[in-house]
């Protein structure tokens, strides 16, 4: 009668009820929740490593061992996957990008952070077969939100409130988590949604600075000595500086009806630098002409309210007003499905 190796056979048993168990465990549970439940999933009432330990504890203290079993540590094994997991999992990865609305001008910069959160719970096979950085994660995610904003025109992607930087971030959080997870199988977040200010918005900020400079220096040359202040108002001076001041007053008017009309027309946006230029050329000749540049900014708003009201363009919506309007189509295409769900017949199986 041979010897029956008891070690070698509870080892077996063990291993056959163990791959039983974990046959029928879903990736996402065991790489997840090994160690933990989670009220999101209130069907599971133990953790993975739980059921393990009462699974082998049940084995050994049946027929045909009988064992007293005093302590159980069950370690999972160190895989690919869940390695590649933890190198992705939970870290911050920064992104900047450009846009440039196939409508407009000035390009936008847009910046934020990406996130790691989990593997979408039915794409694990999806994440299993790619081999991807965070980095190449990264650069597909831009790709993507690039793509979608580019349809937008400057007027949409150039914000100037809460509302709308808020709007932002929902709609590309939902971009980005449904091509990252068809594409990778992993869910993320994206947080600290942001823009950079435009060229021209850099440009017009530097422009009301020198002019509002050119003010305080028209203030300031006021306080000379009297002989000074009589001697630069002779009578000859005044004549020349008119004349040179109303030609160059009807040149800065015109210059500012040209900037007026390419911003509201989304024009090049290097014709609009070059304005500014010589906008500032102008102002700076002189320092009444600067002065008169601050009426004539004015005059130069009224002029683009009547041209927008005069030129049919697009209605530029807000990022609000955009998701506002992907909720609604949201809303109606989920309506459709179930009402086309609710119209569906389901015929008998007819007796061969």
């Amino acid at each position: 009668m041979s010897k029956v190796n008891i070690k070698s056979s509870m080892e077996s048993l063990i291993d056959s009820e163990v791959r039983s168990f974990l046959h029928n465990v879903e990736p996402e549970r065991f790489y997840m929740r090994y160690s933990n439940t989670d009220n999101a999933y209130p069907e599971e009432k133990l953790s993975v490593e739980k059921e393990i330990i009462n699974i082998i504890r049940a084995s050994l203290e049946k027929e045909p061992f009988y064992a007293q079993v005093k302590n159980i540590v069950p370690k999972p094994v160190e895989t690919e996957v869940k390695r590649r997991f933890q190198e992705l999992y939970r870290k911050f990865c920064k992104f900047r990008f450009e846009v440039t609305p196939f409508k407009g001008s000035d390009s936008v910069w847009f910046n934020g952070k990406m996130q790691v959160e989990s593997v979408d719970k039915d794409s694990w096979y999806t994440f299993q077969s790619r081999n991807n950085t965070l980095e190449e994660i990264k650069n597909y995610l831009i790709e993507d939100l690039t793509e979608n904003l580019k349809i937008y025109s400057n007027g949409s992607l150039e914000y100037m409130n809460k509302i709308d930087r808020d709007a932002l971030s929902e709609l590309l959080n939902r971009w980005g988590k449904e091509c990252i997870r068809d594409q990778f199988g992993l869910i993320v977040s994206i947080k600290s949604v942001g823009r950079e200010s435009t060229e021209s918005e850099i440009l017009e900020t530097t422009y009301n600075k020198q002019i509002k400079q050119a003010k305080i220096d028209k203030s300031a040359s006021k306080q000379l000595t009297p002989f000074e202040f009589e001697r630069q108002n002779s009578q000859f001076e005044k004549k020349v500086f008119s004349s040179v001041n109303e030609a160059k007053s009807s040149e800065l008017d015109d210059l500012l009806r040209q900037r007026a009309i390419l911003q509201k027309r989304q024009g090049n946006k290097e014709e609009i630098e070059d304005i500014y230029q010589m906008i500032y050329q102008l102002s700076s000749a002189t320092e009444d002409i600067a002065i008169g540049t601050l009426m004539s900014l004015e005059a130069e708003e009224r002029f683009a309210d009547f041209e927008e009201s005069n030129t049919s363009q697009p209605i530029e919506k807000s990022f609000s007003e955009i998701l506002e309007s992907e909720d609604k189509h949201l809303l109606e295409s989920n309506r459709a499905t179930e009402n086309n769900n609710e119209q569906k017949i389901i015929y008998p199986l007819e007796d061969n």
